[in-house]
């Protein structure tokens, strides 16, 4: 989470291989979709023993 939120720094941290992105200010639809998304990504390490960020595309 990032508070300050400049247009294109969702992009510089994605090319800086952070593995998601949340700027503020920010509401409850944001953060369930970004929570869901980090469970999708504990989800499918554990099922194939592997690192959370590992073969997880970015979407």
């Amino acid at each position: 989470m990032t508070s300050k939120a400049l247009e294109g720094d969702q992009e510089i941290c994605r090319a800086d291989d952070m593995d998601d992105y949340i700027g503020k200010p920010v509401g409850g639809p944001t953060i369930a979709a970004t929570l869901t998304r980090a469970a999708e990504r504990l989800a499918c390490a554990v099922q194939f023993n592997t690192s959370p960020i590992e073969g997880y595309a970015h979407t």
